[in-house]
């Protein structure tokens, strides 16, 4: 199943980054088939056609030793001598695995991450959070929030769907723009506020809340969005410590959540 669906995401891949067809500027004119005898253009083809589907411009010797330039139209990935790996957009494939090498190491890189952020999240504590809690609590997802973010907000209008899949989210703070800005002034109101978690949802909402001031803990989180490397958000942490960047509807993460257990 697994490799069905790389094929699906392949393909899809392929689709929006290959502008197949498109003419080649004159500047970037490479003579077809440079280099390349008839045996391996058929190789590289097949290679290309398991992964994307879809049939390339052209075909030349790379100014690289060992590899091949294979054109759609004006985008160009590059393929191993052997034809196996492929090059595109950043990642490596594996022509005949049919996966995306460079998501498997990521996911290695950030599976080793899991114990440490689980391991800081519950030195934090719940009491330096904001709890949304799901009356059927199946699982509880840490979420590093931005008051000002757009898909921070998209999350939390959704609120009750989540807590309606049995997903109870605690909120940290991730104010981007930093401790001198306007979106951890709006954090910290929050936590002073006399009901965070109400505050918390009219200033998603974008409507004016009371400026307040008290001890708070949205250093504590700023401090572990280091020590957790991220870059953006939402940001959400689950159960286990995996990491999840970006806005992940309710149904589809409660999917993932329910078959990681």
């Amino acid at each position: 199943m697994k490799k069905y669906l790389w094929i699906l995401c392949l393909t899809s891949f392929a689709m929006s980054s290959f502008a197949v067809g498109t003419e080649v500027p004159a500047e970037q004119a490479v003579t077809p088939n440079q280099g390349v005898t008839a045996e391996k253009e058929q190789q590289i083809r097949q290679s290309i056609g398991r992964l994307f589907g879809n049939k390339p411009s052209l075909i030349s010797r790379s100014a690289v030793p060992g590899f091949y330039e294979v054109f759609f139209g004006a985008q160009v990935v590059y393929v191993t001598e052997d034809t196996r790996y492929i090059f595109a957009n950043g990642n490596v494939y594996d022509a005949e695995a049919l996966i995306n090498l460079t998501e498997v190491s990521e996911y290695k890189a950030d599976r080793a991450l899991w114990p440490s952020r689980k391991a800081q999240l519950d030195a934090l504590g719940e009491a330096s959070m904001i709890v949304f809690k799901s009356p059927t609590e199946k699982h509880m997802v840490s979420v590093f929030t931005d008051i000002d973010c757009g898909y921070c907000r998209k999350l939390h209008a959704e609120m009750d769907q989540y807590l309606a899949k049995g997903i109870s989210i605690r909120y940290l703070f991730f104010p981007r723009a930093g401790v001198d800005s306007q979106s951890y002034e709006k954090a910290v109101s929050v936590w002073c506020a006399d009901d965070p978690k109400a505050t918390m949802t009219m200033a998603k909402a974008r409507q004016r809340i009371p400026k307040k001031s008290c001890d708070n803990p949205v250093l504590k989180h700023m401090q572990l969005v280091k020590a957790f490397g991220l870059n953006g958000t939402p940001a959400m942490i689950l159960p286990t410590g995996k990491l999840l960047a970006g806005y992940v509807e309710a149904p589809k993460l409660a999917k993932l959540l329910n078959s990681a257990q």
